[in-house]
């Protein structure tokens, strides 16, 4: 995850139902002990931000891990979206 003002601000954004600070969610989602709240958070971003604005928080790499997480993709709604991520899940495998 890349690490600079304009991230810190597009993860507080969506941080309005959580009690977290935005620096908190990415230390969170660097630790592999917190697995199942680092798993909402990214379902969070996934569901809130299109592509383009995923690849300023995460590289290319972090967003392929993300979406071959059956896990994750299995969280989405709505299922249209789910969908997309199915199909960007297959172009680039």
């Amino acid at each position: 995850m890349r690490n600079d003002s304009e991230i810190i601000q597009l993860i507080k954004n969506i941080l309005w139902d959580v009690d977290m600070s935005p620096e908190e969610v990415m230390s969170m989602m660097t630790d592999i002990k917190r697995s199942d709240e680092r798993r909402r958070i990214i379902v969070k971003l996934l569901t809130s931000y299109n592509w383009y604005t995923l690849l300023k928080i995460f590289t290319t790499e972090e967003m392929i891990e993300i979406i071959n997480d059956k896990k994750v993709i299995d969280s989405i709604f709505p299922q249209s979206l789910k969908e997309k991520y199915k199909n960007a899940r297959e172009i680039l495998h």
